[in-house]
């Protein structure tokens, strides 16, 4: 085909939006603004000019998009490079030309999204600075990447909370927020994606091992936008869970933690299950390229500390991740069904959220669920139920069936 069909054509557009729409919100440690998020051979905090570029070769063919690239490209601070490794060699010559300042620029309406083959990502309060974000790393493309399949990067209310270590060489497990044990390793396939105005849902599975993620959103990215985890394995094996959080301090007590934020944003880390959960931290440091925070690339340094979970018999987590304002009162949690539910308390109203890898059933007056992933959100005193997977669910006179 010619050079145009196949600069216009519509897998070279879903190409460019993947990497705009994975990339990070704003980014206080780089002076504000997104980059890629750093996982497979991506350098700490690096952004990428092509965005620019695409704004300038599609403003006639499709003037909203270019005008959605040009908002992205000055997002990633209008770098003029592909990244920092290099200016790109394609365009080495005459990328300069390629840049127009002066176009119109519009910011996209990305919402939570699929990517068959790279995984999902979560979002509420796209875009503002107080985005809520939550990226599963899932799929078949998988070059280059670290052994980090089902692992996720999160960010709570426009603040990091738990981020990758960036490229330094094929990473081990350890490395990543995720469960390792014998029977985790290979890629995670996501098995089911519902997304929803309430509540996003995702169902991955790597081996043995099966990830499951509720994402309670608001429309309003102040209100509570929280994440229900569930993990599980087939097998009665040894296992460790792992959450690295960017935080200056991470302060332990019985079945929680407290992830004290860099910034404004904390973060409670309540353990649903299993109970008598005998938590530890480990201070973890990487050195590898990036982007200073004088805007000129180098080594760099990244700690965080991880929340570390040890199952000798390769028990099943579920926890409550629930980024807040530091002057924010923390939620009244109470588990549910041994675990598999919660009632989750907040400023803004009660959820009632049932997570499992297997269905199970639970009643309290008309209150009912069956099934293994379910919601209730109580706005106001009104009830609005999710079901984004088969079962059942009921309350406040409502009731619902998916087959």
């Amino acid at each position: 085909s010619s050079g145009d069909e196949t600069l216009f054509s519509p897998k070279m557009r879903r190409i460019i939006e993947w990497f705009a729409k994975i990339s990070t919100p704003p980014d206080a440690r780089t002076g504000g603004f997104r980059h890629l998020p750093p996982i497979g051979n991506t350098w700490l905090f690096e952004p990428t000019g092509e965005f620019g570029i695409f704004a300038t070769l599609w403003k006639e063919r499709d003037p909203q998009f270019a005008a959605e690239m040009q908002w992205m490209w000055q997002q990633h601070r209008s770098a003029t490079y592909a990244g920092i490794g290099g200016s790109g060699h394609s365009t080495g010559g005459y990328r300069s030309v390629l840049y127009d300042a002066t176009l119109p620029a519009k910011a996209p309406a990305y919402g939570s999204e699929l990517f068959p083959k790279t995984g999902v990502i979560l979002r509420s309060g796209f875009p503002t600075d107080r985005e809520t974000q939550l990226y599963l790393i899932a799929g078949t493309n998988h070059d280059h990447y670290d052994y980090d399949s089902g692992s996720i990067t999160l960010w709570g209310k426009g603040r990091i909370v738990a981020d990758d270590f960036g490229y330094f060489g094929q990473a081990p497990m350890h490395d990543h927020s995720m469960v390792e044990s014998p029977i985790t390793g290979g890629i995670m396939q996501i098995e089911r994606f519902a997304p929803a105005p309430q509540a996003d849902y995702v169902r991955g599975v790597a081996g043995g091992w099966t990830r499951q993620i509720l994402f309670i959103k608001d429309a309003d990215p102040l209100a509570p936008n929280y994440f229900i985890m569930a993990d599980s394995l087939k097998e009665p094996v040894a296992a460790t869970w792992r959450l690295w959080c960017t935080a200056q301090a991470v302060r332990l007590s019985p079945q929680q933690a407290l992830i004290v934020g860099t910034e404004d944003v904390d973060t409670d880390l309540f353990f649903l299950q299993p109970p008598g959960m005998a938590l530890t931290t480990e201070d973890y440091s990487v050195k590898t390229f990036g982007l200073g925070a004088d805007g000129y690339p180098g080594m760099q340094t990244l700690t965080q500390t991880g929340v570390i979970a040890t199952l000798p018999d390769g028990a099943a987590v579920s926890a409550v991740l629930y980024p807040r304002l530091k002057t924010e009162a923390a939620p009244r949690i109470t588990a549910l069904a041994g675990g598999k539910g919660v009632k989750v308390e907040h400023l803004r109203g009660t959820d009632y959220v049932f997570l499992a890898a297997a269905p199970f059933t639970y009643a309290d007056g008309d209150t009912t669920f069956t099934g293994t992933a379910g919601v209730i959100q109580i706005r106001d005193g009104q009830a609005t139920l999710i079901l984004p997977a088969p079962g059942q669910l009921a309350a406040d006179g409502q009731r619902m069936t998916k087959e």
